[in-house]
């Protein structure tokens, strides 16, 4: 998992890969900037029954 220390938050999609990793405290500006969008992505496509290509979840979880 390459674990750094505390505190981390993990983006997890619903078949349990990590999409996104965060070192530090997840403020508005981070969350606002990097998590959100990510979980939009990933919850639009869920929603649809639709697969994401590595491209998008790259680019929106980044």
């Amino acid at each position: 998992m390459g674990l750094t220390g505390a505190p981390e938050t993990f983006v997890v999609d619903g078949e349990g890969i990590i999409r996104q990793h965060i070192i530090g405290e997840v403020n508005e500006s981070n969350w606002q900037s990097r998590i959100a969008p990510c979980l939009m992505v990933l919850n639009d496509a869920n929603n649809n029954g639709v697969s994401l290509e590595p491209s998008q979840v790259e680019e929106a979880c980044q």
